[in-house]
């Protein structure tokens, strides 16, 4: 992992760089991002490595951020994704990441997150059986290509909740281990659409605290496209590990050996 353990960050100046790749997924697209954060260590006995709110911002960059429609991108004229057997949808999306291997893992992420697709929620049906096949079929691409052996030191991915976006901070950086919602945010998130404007609008927020030349680059990228909440969702899904997951860990305690 990205993170530096204590003994190995004995003095200051230690660089530590996190890369962090993130999808969101849906029936017809699929959004990825491809964070990476460059750290200046400052106090290796801290967590967040003495680094700055302000500082671990300016540390930020995007290194890809594609949202795929998998039917145009594989030749099929359906308009409606529904009506498309799932089996084809999940030969698309193979297909749409093959093309686009060297892209993705050129640089190996320390984390691989795919939105995790529930069913069901206290017994209701919240979910599509069709957006679970596909997100397995992202989390088995990359699989095979972890023992392929493609890209040395590659994580396996981990399903990602999907509310946890919306905990994103833009106030500050670092996110606190324990935080509560207030009834404003629970409120902006009550329902689909506006979890999904309240996306677009954190998305928005965090290209305007991030370096110039970064929000430059892919300002027009995210305000130009069809489906913002999409690129919004897998940018701040991965934006939110990067603020949830501590710089510095302490090295594990090892057992006392049996006298």
């Amino acid at each position: 992992m990205a993170a530096v353990e204590t003994k190995s960050a004995t003095n200051t100046g230690t660089t530590v760089t996190r890369r962090v790749l993130s999808f969101d997924v849906g029936i017809r697209t699929l959004s990825v991002i491809g964070w990476e954060q460059r750290c200046h260590i400052v106090d290796p006995t801290s967590k967040t490595g003495g680094v700055t709110d302000q500082q671990a911002w300016a540390d930020l960059d995007i290194v890809y951020w594609d949202c795929i429609d998998i039917l145009q991108d594989n030749g099929c004229r359906a308009k409606n994704a529904k009506t498309v057997p799932a089996p084809k949808c999940t030969r698309f999306i193979v297909q749409s990441l093959w093309q686009r291997r060297h892209g993705l893992f050129r640089d190996p992420p320390d984390a691989i997150l795919i939105e995790q697709q529930p069913l069901q929620k206290s017994g209701q049906r919240v979910g599509s059986a069709k957006n679970k096949i596909i997100a397995n079929a992202v989390l088995a691409f990359v699989e095979s290509w972890i023992v392929t052996g493609q890209t040395p030191v590659l994580p396996h991915p981990v399903m990602f909740s999907a509310r946890s976006k919306l905990r994103v901070q833009t106030q500050k950086f670092w996110i606190p281990t324990k935080t509560r919602r207030t009834a404003e945010e629970k409120a902006l998130e009550a329902t689909y659409k506006l979890r999904k404007q309240r996306g677009v609008e954190l998305a928005t927020q965090v290209l305007d605290l991030v370096r110039a030349d970064v929000k430059a680059e892919w300002a027009d990228h995210l305000f130009d496209a069809d489906k913002q909440d999409d690129l919004s969702d897998c940018m701040l899904q991965g934006l939110f590990w990067l603020q949830s997951e501590p710089l510095i860990r302490r090295p594990k305690r090892q057992p006392r050996n049996p006298k």
